[in-house]
């Protein structure tokens, strides 16, 4: 596995309609950076629940999903995937942005199905940032600013050809930046420190020993 810094606008463009809806496992606790405030993924019965609360638990509210907006070009309508309290089967860790305003998770309403939902800090305004009819693998990673999300994605049935997208939260514009679709469980992503470009691990091949 070799690190690779992917310099945004290099290799990106627009992503093209979806293919095939998995599933993500449910998580624990993920604590803003500049807040005390914690988001909490808690099971009741076979449904996750998101809640959020300050460290010492004070403020504790349950992030209702209801009224989820969805402005991303050529994903499924609310008819065909509803995402409620319902619907909601899975759920990844939460992800804040940066400047604590904004959170992120992963959640599925449907089989290899998932979506990105981000929300404002308060668990209010939730909107879909991401296709809505692929797979999202792993965590989301912000952008320095707070204004994209990175995330690894899906591209054919079944969780197959899962390559690197962002989505600009301003213009709620999604870009495939890798198109081998090579990701793996294993592999990783990070903004760099400028918000310029992403770093990500890429296979390269198998050592002599065999691993």
């Amino acid at each position: 596995v070799a690190p690779v810094l992917l310099v945004l606008g290099a290799c990106a463009d627009d992503v093209t309609a979806p293919a095939a809806p998995g599933g993500v496992r449910g998580a624990v606790v993920a604590s803003a950076l500049r807040t005390d405030r914690l988001a909490t993924v808690e099971w009741e019965g076979r449904f996750p629940r998101l809640y959020l609360q300050d460290a010492d638990g004070a403020r504790r509210v349950r992030v209702r999903f209801e009224n989820v907006h969805d402005k991303i070009e050529g994903n499924w309508t609310p008819e065909f995937l509803p995402v409620n309290d319902q619907s909601v089967i899975a759920m990844s860790t939460p992800a804040w942005s940066p400047d604590g305003q904004q959170l992120a998770v992963v959640v599925s309403v449907a089989y290899d199905q998932s979506q990105v939902i981000v929300m404002n800090a308060d668990g209010r305004q939730l909107r879909t940032e991401s296709m809505n009819g692929q797979v999202i693998m792993g965590r989301v990673d912000w952008s320095p600013d707070s204004r994209r999300i990175a995330y690894a994605m899906s591209t054919q049935a079944r969780g197959q050809g899962v390559d690197l997208f962002v989505t600009d939260l301003v213009t709620e514009r999604v870009q495939r930046l890798t198109t081998d679709g090579r990701f793996r469980a294993f592999d990783r992503y990070r903004w760099d420190a400028a918000g310029r470009g992403i770093w990500f691990t890429n296979f390269e091949r198998w050592s002599d020993d065999g691993w």
